[in-house]
């Protein structure tokens, strides 16, 4: 199922509330406006579309947002929707020697089905062949030590395997962490934004696709079958705002904690 509604400080409006407050021009819990959060509503995702982003979040998750309704907080957001600001500028600038701010798909036959992998190639230059993903982060003192996340690891490896189904063949990749604030120099008195570059290892290919094809068996086993993939540990970070958190729990003390 789609968000069926936004909380606000421990209150919840629903789309329709939502949808009403922004043909007033009303703000929803009194500060964030209705028309933005409006056209931020997520649409029904289709079961057989696998984004970049998804390989490295929570599998589970991705399956029980397509069927169990769910509410979003707008402060949890903010952080992605300063990220689609950054990105916005950047694509704004014309660079015939690379691809910029591009959505590639390509079909993923798994056991006799088809799945598609679809993402959003941030910035693929086309020279030296190296592909760079934007990330905004709150802090780079400890980005990429000892190395780039997993998650990380596995999106951009997926922004490779696209590339190449579009006849391109990217030998490099890296993750640019920009700190969405920066700090004022007490020395100088100027704005400073820190930014850090992290290379990420390209895998093999055959071995990425076979990597794929095993996170689409285990998508089509959970719509197939209603086989859910196993939760993570109680205390991953990841839990802390997945907005399924609550029917995951329930649905393992129902199992008995198998996952």
């Amino acid at each position: 199922m789609p968000l069926v509604g936004w909380e606000v400080d421990g209150v919840v409006y629903d789309l329709d509330q939502v949808a009403a407050l922004a043909r007033a021009g009303e703000l929803v819990g009194g500060r964030w406006p209705a028309e933005v959060l409006a056209v931020l509503a997520d649409q029904p995702r289709d079961p057989y579309r696998l984004r970049a982003s998804d390989l490295g979040g929570c599998l589970r998750q991705k399956v029980l947002e397509h069927y169990e309704p769910y509410t979003l907080r707008p402060d949890d957001r903010w952080e992605a929707l300063v990220g689609t600001g950054v990105h916005a500028a950047l694509a704004r600038s014309s660079d015939p020697d690379s691809l910029v701010e591009v959505r590639l798909s390509a079909p993923l036959p798994v056991d006799g089905e088809t799945l598609t992998l679809s993402g959003q190639i941030d910035r693929y230059h086309r020279p030296s062949r190296t592909l760079t993903d934007y990330k905004t982060t709150g802090s780079v003192v400890r980005v990429g030590r000892p190395g780039p996340d997993h998650s990380y690891v596995l999106q951009a490896n997926a922004y490779a395997w696209l590339l190449r189904q579009h006849g391109e063949d990217p030998v490099r990749a890296r993750l640019w962490f920009v700190e969405r604030q920066g700090s004022v120099s007490r020395a100088t008195g100027r704005r400073q934004v820190r930014s850090r570059l992290v290379e990420v290892d390209l895998m093999d290919p055959k071995a990425f696709e076979d990597r794929l094809i095993e996170i689409g068996r285990t998508l089509l086993a959970a719509h197939r079958e209603g086989k859910l993939p196993p939760a993570l540990p109680a205390d991953h970070p990841f839990c802390r705002w997945c907005p399924v958190v609550e029917v995951c729990r329930q649905l393992e003390q129902e199992s008995g904690g198998a996952g």
